[in-house]
């Protein structure tokens, strides 16, 4: 008969590796998603600087003005 009595111990590696395989998975979809969002963002940023540059160039278009009708002669107001 033995002195003591030998138990079986479990180690607590396989369920630690399960959770740090979850918090990975969880951590990339964050990034992946921060990412994605930063992409849309710039491309919105850039598409409206785009459209800006665009209104200031058609604003900056010189533009003619009428030639002045002089059938009739001009008369100054008197006040």
């Amino acid at each position: 008969m033995p002195l003591t009595e030998v138990q079986e111990f479990h180690l607590h590696v396989d369920a630690r590796a399960a959770q740090r395989a979850e918090f990975d998975r969880r951590v990339k979809e964050k990034d992946e998603l921060y990412r994605r969002l930063k992409a849309e963002s710039e491309a919105a940023m850039k598409a409206e600087e785009e459209q800006a540059i665009k209104n200031m160039r058609k604003a900056m278009v010189p533009h003619v003005r009428p030639v002045p009708d002089f059938s009739k002669p001009f008369v100054p107001h008197r006040w």
